[in-house]
């Protein structure tokens, strides 16, 4: 380093001010070259001194600078994050005045139209009620003729339970092994109309053969 060359320098100074030429430390040959001598040493360890000095105070102004450095660095982040707020501000600011036009504008929608909606209410308050007419009840359809009894074999009595009709019952014994079918059943029961069976009603069941 810079300092280390000067230290180097200083110290050169100090050996020519204090030694010969060939090397060998001169002896004062009487008290002036002596008090010389002295001289000399005192300026040579000043010098050093001063040297020294100057490399300390060369020290502390680096780190004084790369203080003021870093402070500049902190400062400019500062400032640029500063500036990137201010502008987020501008930018939230546009949105809001956008928002508050945009609910102006709803607003006055929403009030066009209640006064569309309050119009028709008072068109229809002035308009004459209309007479509907009663429905007339639809007659019920007739019930099927019932067929001319055809069975005169044998039969069996059973009573309308709940959940029965006459195809239920024709299927149950048929499952059970007594083969008739529904037209059977009706045939062994004139005027019994199947739409209309009633709990507790009694219904002839043709025999087997």
């Amino acid at each position: 380093m810079i300092w280390d060359r000067i230290k180097i320098i200083a110290l050169g100074i100090g050996i020519l001010l204090t030694t010969t030429a060939d090397g060998v430390k001169p002896r004062p040959s009487s008290r002036s070259d002596y008090l010389a001598q002295q001289q000399n040493q005192e300026q040579y360890r000043r010098l050093y001194a001063t040297v020294e000095e100057l490399q300390d105070t060369t020290v502390l102004l680096q780190q004084q600078i790369a203080k003021l450095k870093s402070e500049l660095t902190s400062a400019r982040k500062q400032i640029t994050d500063l500036e990137i707020k201010l502008v987020t501000k501008k930018q939230l600011e546009s949105l809001n005045e956008q928002f508050t036009q945009q609910l102006k504008q709803m607003d006055q929608t929403r009030v066009k139209e209640n006064g569309k909606i309050v119009e028709q209410i008072k068109l229809l308050a002035q308009r004459p009620e209309e007479v509907v007419p009663p429905l007339e009840p639809e007659p019920e359809p007739a019930a099927p003729s019932p067929e001319p009894s055809g069975y005169t074999g044998p039969v069996f009595e059973i009573e309308i339970q709940k959940g029965y009709t006459i195809r239920a019952i024709a299927q149950k014994y048929s499952e059970s092994g007594h083969k008739i079918t529904a037209a059977d059943i009706l045939k062994a029961n004139p005027g019994v109309d199947p739409r209309k069976l009633k709990i507790g009603q009694i219904i002839k069941i043709p025999a087997a053969e």
